[in-house]
């Protein structure tokens, strides 16, 4: 969650920027170097406007795809060619430009452009079903599913038919989109007066009648039910209770429990709950329960410092006492986070190479050892992979750049860290 509100708030800060006052070489700087992914991530984002705006050819645009100095310079590039290539191009012209296109940044801007000239075209429901049947590449196919959905929707078919193309479509694509069409028939039709339990029992796995038999084994109803759902959770009250209950309870389907623990975990950060019960959360009986409770508890734990209830050193110290995996995740993602303005200079970097080179090091007085497992993946985690690159020498600290405090990137397995130096506060 700091991860993503840092990108937002960076992403605002580049768009709200002067023309020119970011310029090409600065965002291709931050791209390649800046010492947080987020950074880099929303630098890449900026970079694929700023180098078509800039009039970078198609081939200069393929050779920095191809060479670019980080992954999200060469993606930002290849996001660019695509965009670059699809100019005023239509139907056969993009799908012509999907079979031909060599990069896989390429192929999504390409994909999304065709998907929305399919959606905006009013083509027959047989030629998009054929494209959902037997186009290649799979691109083209995902493509369709959209707009295909949307016109087997408002098709005269009855939805038991609908029902066997969910079931027992040709392609994963088509069957995708019977789906969607079949659970969103139902749930609107007063024929059939789905409520949410359907949705739930279909969701699970379970078998509902509907001329026929019709079983939550396939995983696109699956998983079209579960979408339905989520959407309802997250524009209806739904209770914390109801949605930890679902989320924990191993016999729910995969993604009956994924769509109730994406839920939960937005809304335990306005809950207010106690330490003690996101911990208790935090060793539920489900990974989705488990992972919901870590952004609500890396928050609540960062906040306790914050209020001088609970002292950094203290919450450094408990890392290696926490009764389960996500409990000790949420806390060293808390340290990494107040550690944050020593991780992101020079040094910080230079510390985190070696920590994923398994070598002991020191952040601001505390002694970490990079021979811990989990202390490894913490650092890979917080630098997003890049640990292992040269520092940069042009570091860069968004947070204090846009004037935000605290929402830097945070990361890290429940790993041990033990005082170097008396002192509670971490800093750079």
């Amino acid at each position: 969650m700091f991860r993503v509100l840092l990108l937002c708030v960076f992403c605002l800060y580049i768009a709200s920027s002067d023309v020119g006052a970011t310029s090409l070489d600065d965002l291709l700087s931050l791209a390649s170097d800046d010492a947080l992914p987020e950074v880099r991530q929303a630098a890449g984002f900026a970079l694929s406007i700023a180098l078509i705006n800039a009039g970078w050819t198609l081939e200069q645009l393929r050779a920095l795809a191809l060479g670019g100095e980080s992954a999200e310079v060469r993606s930002a590039a290849a996001r660019a060619l695509g965009t670059l290539r699809v100019g005023g191009a239509q139907g056969a012209d993009l799908i012509d430009l999907l079979q031909t296109a060599e990069f896989t940044e390429e192929r999504q801007v390409i994909a999304e452009a065709l998907s929305r000239y399919w959606l905006d075209a009013d083509l027959p429901l047989e030629t998009l079903t054929q494209w959902a049947l037997s186009a290649e590449p799979a691109e083209v196919r995902a493509a369709a599913v959209p707009a295909l959905a949307e016109a087997l929707l408002h098709s005269a078919l009855p939805a038991a038919q609908l029902l066997d193309g969910a079931t027992s479509g040709a392609t994963a694509e088509f069957r995708q989109a019977a789906a969607r069409a079949l659970i969103l028939r139902l749930q609107g039709s007063p024929l059939y007066a789905w409520t949410t339990d359907h949705l739930l029992q279909l969701a699970s796995g379970q078998t509902l009648t509907l001329t026929g038999s019709m079983a939550g084994l396939n995983p696109q109803l699956r998983a079209a039910a579960a979408s339905v759902l989520r959407q309802r959770w997250q524009s209806a009250a739904q209770s914390v209770q109801s949605l930890q209950r679902i989320a924990g309870d191993p016999s729910a389907s995969l993604e009956l429990r994924t769509a109730a623990g994406a839920v939960l975990s937005e809304r335990l950060l306005s809950a207010n709950l106690s330490l003690e019960q996101l911990e208790a959360m935090a060793a539920g009986a489900t990974e989705q329960l488990r992972a919901a409770a870590v952004d609500a508890l890396v928050q609540a734990l960062v906040g306790a410092v914050g209020r001088l209830e609970l002292s950094a050193a203290q919450l450094i110290e408990s890392v290696a006492g926490a009764h389960s995996v996500e409990s000790g995740v949420a806390r060293a993602q808390a340290a990494f986070v107040l550690l944050r303005t020593a991780l992101v200079t020079v040094e910080g970097q230079v510390a985190l190479e070696a920590i994923v080179n398994g070598e002991a090091t020191v952040v601001s007085g505390f002694s970490i050892d990079g021979s811990l497992e989990a202390f490894r993946r913490g650092a890979v985690d917080f630098t997003g992979g890049r640990a292992s690159r040269r520092p940069s020498a042009r570091p860069c600290t968004p947070a204090r750049l846009v004037g935000v405090r605290g929402l830097a990137g945070s990361g890290g397995r429940a790993h041990r860290i033990r005082e170097h130096r008396a002192g509670d506060r971490p800093g750079g």
